[in-house]
């Protein structure tokens, strides 16, 4: 079993954030391809990944190039093989929410106050002047989602054939909403995203507003979609 991370980037500057993931990524003998100057999210993805030619088993990353893994690797692939191991596990993240409501936005202010949502991520520039953006329930923060943010996502490689990586036709943006896509449809596939504890600095201000190309991927979704996504819990 191999580990693989994609990381598309805007940009081939390498800051100060994207050294740090790429020497953590190096460090923990991951084989990593950062993906500069992609038509889009979902083809530098696609292309990476059929570059790759995965076994079935191979653990794939997906993630922002402005993310720092604080986690030490031998904690964060035990707990990520932990629920690979499980034969339902679609996708893992560091935030999502058990319900995506008709608005298709996961971090809504109704999932919020209602403790829907479920991780705990920090963001700032630096750790030493980060804040930590929490949520679910107290003492609760993980567990069993619908959907999960882009920031840092882990699959198996069939996973990722089963859904397909490339852009669908209505989407007109080509950096937006993918996380939302891949997610759900791992989701209505039967497969199961479960959001892990791992601490993982952001490097941003953890802004919640799209630009426009975000707002029109969000719209073509909620048409072709059936609103809202639920767990339907075992009770």
């Amino acid at each position: 079993m191999t580990y693989h991370a994609f990381i598309c980037s805007r940009s081939a500057e390498l800051t100060p954030t994207k050294k740090n993931l790429l020497r953590y990524l190096d460090n923990a003998g991951v084989k990593t391809k950062l993906i500069v100057g992609a038509e889009s999210i979902f083809s530098g993805y696609e292309k990476a990944f059929r570059a790759a030619q995965p076994e079935s088993e191979d653990i794939i990353i997906l993630c922002h190039d402005d993310l720092e893994i604080l986690t030490p690797w031998d904690q964060a692939k035990e707990k990520i093989e932990e629920y690979l191991n499980k034969k339902e596990t679609g996708f893992l993240g560091v935030a999502g929410t058990t319900e995506l409501a008709t608005d298709a936005v996961w971090w809504n202010k109704d999932c919020w106050e209602g403790g829907l949502l479920r991780g705990k991520v920090r963001h700032g520039l630096t750790l030493e002047d980060s804040y930590e953006t929490a949520f679910g329930p107290s003492g609760s923060p993980y567990g069993e989602v619908v959907v999960m943010d882009g920031l840092f996502l882990v699959t198996k490689a069939s996973t990722l054939r089963a859904i397909e990586l490339k852009k669908p036709y209505y989407f007109t943006g080509g950096w937006d909403f993918y996380d939302i896509y891949y997610t759900s449809k791992a989701f209505r596939k039967k497969y199961k995203n479960y959001v892990i504890e791992l601490d993982v600095l952001h490097n941003s201000k953890g802004e919640l507003s799209g630009r426009k190309s975000w707002h029109e991927n969000k719209e073509a979704f909620i048409k072709r979609n059936d609103l809202p996504l639920k767990i339907k819990w075992n009770i």
